[in-house]
């Protein structure tokens, strides 16, 4: 994939003549992301199998991500402490410090030291082309801490306001040291689980229980397709994540592991999402976490002209965006990336292939700014052995 963050020909230009932008809604960790789509409002859905044999557009990443003028702060070579301050004027407004070039090996520790509150600061640091490293959304009682795994032409510190918080002031304190041990990508195992679960707790949906996966979650037309569903599923996964470090078991096929591992539960329902993870676990720190795609909410979609096929790629894709939040992924804004947020996602865009690449940030994750979706994959869990490395269908 090796799909390059890449707006350096125009960085010289966009840190010369840079511009504010609004419209900011922070991110919800604990939000599944994917909202149920009212097929009777998406005006391409009756022409859904049309949108499928067409290819799919490419998104052209923002190559001005406009960040507002930015203020440079000194910090020494090697190690370094600095003091930053300000104002943020309205929900959605931000600043953008320039910290001066990374090295692998440096450790950047932003922490918020007045108000000694958590304020509705948002924090987020950026290599010189505005793709997003790290993220804090909470830096009074949890402060960025971040460690590069790849050399920066610049650094960039981005502070924005949370959606529910007005403006109000900051001061942060800067701390830089270099030769910082720097951890390795760390391999993951997912196991998804068709075969029902009990008392599931996840942010706000608490103690879940239900039975095993079915066709007939789905409708009555699905009912005897649950083989071929949970084939697709499982094949949909295994296809998006086949270039990275990543092992894809299931409950037909194997016990539940004892290593540390992810688990997708598939079942339950919910209003308002498709699926839900546990966090937004930025460069995989902790392999063992959960997620749950709500399948019966897949039934409002049994009016529409899909086949199991369909049926299973939209799940599959759900599966993958909640294991890209396991892995340390964000929102982004394009509809055909597996990672797009659910404000910019259709049905249609869900029945068919989708993918991890550079895009632009979703509004709820910063005012600008990128994410490089491929790059932080290798740095969270590596790429697959060459020998091993396989495509699944699509």
């Amino acid at each position: 994939m090796g799909t390059a963050c890449n707006v350096r020909c125009v960085r010289e230009a966009i840190l010369c003549t840079l511009t504010a932008l609004g419209g900011f809604v922070p991110v919800l960790l604990l939000a599944g992301c994917l909202s149920t789509v009212d097929p009777g409002d998406d005006e391409a859905l009756p022409a859904l199998h049309t949108l499928m044999d067409a290819p799919a557009s490419t998104p052209q990443p923002a190559l001005a991500p406009s960040p507002a003028a930015y203020r440079q702060v000194e910090l020494g070579p090697d190690q370094g402490t600095g003091f930053v301050n300000g104002w943020l004027t309205a929900a959605g407004a931000y600043d953008l410090y320039a910290l001066g070039p990374g090295r692998v090996g440096d450790r950047w520790r932003i922490g918020q030291l007045w108000p000694p509150f958590d304020s509705g600061v948002v924090l987020a640091l950026f290599d010189e082309d505005l793709c997003l490293l790290a993220r804090a959304g909470s830096p009074s009682s949890d402060p960025l801490d971040h460690v590069l795994r790849r050399d920066a032409a610049s650094v960039f510190l981005g502070v924005t306001t949370a959606c529910d918080a007005p403006g109000g002031a900051y001061w942060l304190q800067i701390r830089r040291s270099a030769g910082a041990d720097v951890p390795p990508p760390r391999r993951q195992i997912v196991w998804l689980n068709f075969a029902g679960a009990t008392d599931v707790s996840i942010g706000r949906y608490r103690h879940l229980s239900f039975g095993p996966f079915r066709g007939a979650m789905l409708g009555a037309d699905s009912a005897g397709a649950t083989a071929e569903l949970k084939q697709v599923i499982t094949d949909t996964l295994r296809g998006n994540y086949a270039d990275y470090d990543v092992t894809v078991l299931t409950s037909d096929q194997v016990r539940q592991p004892a290593e540390p591992h992810a688990v997708i539960h598939f079942g339950g329902h919910s209003d308002t999402q498709l699926g839900v993870a546990a966090d937004v676990d930025e460069y995989n720190a902790w392999p063992a976490q959960t997620a749950v795609v709500f399948v019966e909410s897949f039934g409002q979609y049994a009016t529409m002209p899909l086949t199991a096929g369909e049926l299973g790629t939209m799940i599959g894709n759900v599966a993958s965006h909640e294991l890209g939040h396991l892995l340390g992924l964000y929102h982004v804004r394009q509809p055909d990336q597996i990672m797009a947020a659910a404000e910019t996602c259709s049905a249609a865009d869900m029945a068919r292939r989708q993918s991890f690449g550079l895009a632009d940030l979703g509004a709820c994750v910063f005012p600008v700014g990128q994410l490089n979706a491929d790059m932080l994959l290798q740095d969270a869990v590596g790429l697959r052995p060459q020998q091993s490395r396989q495509r699944g269908p699509g």
